[in-house]
């Protein structure tokens, strides 16, 4: 297996991460959204990851965080 697609999903579900623990400090939508958003772009690296590796739970994974993202960037 190559390990450079893992560690890209590693490196780019890490950032998401650090993004919405950074998103929480923010209590208005106007500076919520760009952090929420770069959340979703993260996460989106993170699937093309998870779809080189051809791992279905990872792909899951990223799919659901990103329409639970969608939906809070929708009830802004």
């Amino acid at each position: 297996m190559n390990p450079a697609p893992m560690q890209a999903f590693v490196y780019w579900i890490e950032a998401a991460r650090e993004d919405l623990a950074l998103a929480r400090l923010y209590e208005t939508p106007a500076n919520r959204a760009p952090v929420l958003r770069r959340t979703m772009a993260c996460v989106a690296l993170a699937l093309g990851a998870a779809n080189a590796l051809r791992d279905q739970p990872r792909r899951n994974l990223c799919l659901r965080v990103m329409r639970w993202l969608r939906a809070a960037l929708a009830a802004l």
